[in-house]
């Protein structure tokens, strides 16, 4: 687990499979609440994750959906 906000940089491909664990978490009815960052010239993306997750939690529920 975390605690309140955690910052972490992916590349783009990365970041498409972050986004589709996301998209599966919310099929759940999971809110996952993040803020996105684009760096252009290093073509890599910021995320920074809002509140408390368990994310071997996270991890069963994008392998069960």
């Amino acid at each position: 687990m975390i605690s309140r906000r955690q910052k972490v940089t992916l590349s783009r491909d990365d970041y498409r499979e972050f986004t589709q664990k996301v998209a599966q978490l919310e099929e759940a009815n999971y809110e996952f609440v993040h803020v996105v960052t684009h760096n252009k010239e290093e073509d890599t993306f910021t995320i920074e994750v809002h509140g408390e997750h368990d994310y071997d939690e996270l991890d069963k529920i994008c392998n069960t959906v």
